[in-house]
């Protein structure tokens, strides 16, 4: 059975390889020094800590990843397209970090919401209260989704100023892993329904397979129409998290296929300062703010 190479950057260690035969997995890290030779050499090299060693040839394609080559024993790669890895917001808990977008009439949501993201957080449990996605600046508080110890945190204001939450009660979140979370309210049920999934982080917010977490009764009454920006991460009505955020989701409707009124969804790599415009309907532009990121996880 033919053997595959996969690659990924790395800033820290070089490059990560990973060889997969006959279902057996191996790793190995390609020091930066070793990498700085694969870039410059046109002969194949070896790495020494398999066995029997990966012979690489030719040099690292403009991407960062290895291209396909023989292993020692006549065996050679399967050619395979290289794994460009999952853009997410990353957050190191710093105070001042957040991705914003402007107030606008699209988010300016009063009755029925859905809010949507993929979290992936260092601690959960153990982190305090963290902040998701929401509107949640004093005087104009709005609607938030925070994460507070095990359980999901459903926020609304009715004056800017007050805050009414309802609580999911225990998720089963596994510190350093990833899931998708939801909170939806309908305002005519008085309702706040809590949800999660252990789908891929690549899945579409609109395809997410969710188990319903617990329905709780929730104020019927309309949220303040707040003028703040959509703040992801922010330090409004919570702690900036540890972590990464692949997506936030804002839909206005207690229905989670509908076309999102705000989607921050990042499509490449960006700098912290940096802005980009949104794939929604609306073209919103975020910002990053303080030293928030956008990188790449596999």
């Amino acid at each position: 059975m033919p053997l595959r190479l996969y690659g990924v950057e790395n800033v820290s260690t070089g490059i990560e390889f990973m060889i997969r035969a006959n279902s057996d997995e191996e790793s190995v890290i390609v020091t930066q020094a070793l990498k700085d030779q694969i870039d410059a050499a046109s002969t194949p090299l070896h790495v020494s800590d398999f066995d029997p060693p990966v012979l690489i040839q030719s040099t690292l394609a403009a991407s960062g990843f290895a291209r396909h080559g023989p292993v020692n024993g006549g065996d050679e790669f399967e050619e395979i397209a290289p794994i460009t890895g999952f853009k997410v917001a990353e957050f190191d808990g710093a105070a001042g970090e957040s991705i914003s977008t402007p107030d606008a009439t699209p988010n300016q949501i009063t009755t029925d919401i859905t809010l949507i993201a993929w979290i992936q957080f260092q601690t959960y449990s153990s982190g305090g209260v963290q902040s998701i996605v929401g509107k949640w600046i004093a005087g104009q508080r709005g609607y938030l989704l925070r994460l507070a110890g095990s359980s999901l945190q459903f926020g609304i204001s009715t004056s800017g100023n007050n805050s009414i939450f309802a609580n999911s009660g225990g998720i089963p979140f596994a510190d350093g892993e990833g899931i998708w979370v939801r909170a939806t309210r309908d305002q005519s049920a008085g309702e706040a329904d809590f949800y999660h999934s252990d789908d891929p982080k690549e899945t579409d917010y609109a395809a997410v397979s969710w188990t319903l977490n617990t329905t709780e009764s929730f104020l019927g009454t309309a949220i303040h129409q707040s003028t703040a920006d959509v703040q992801v991460g922010s330090s409004d009505g919570g702690n900036v998290p540890t972590g990464e955020i692949a997506r936030a989701v804002i839909i206005a409707s207690d229905i989670a296929t509908d076309a999102a009124a705000n989607d921050m969804f990042p499509n490449g790599d960006y700098s912290a300062g940096s802005s980009w415009e949104s794939g929604s309907a609306n073209k919103e532009i975020w910002t990053l703010n303080g030293n928030a990121t956008i990188g790449t996880i596999l």
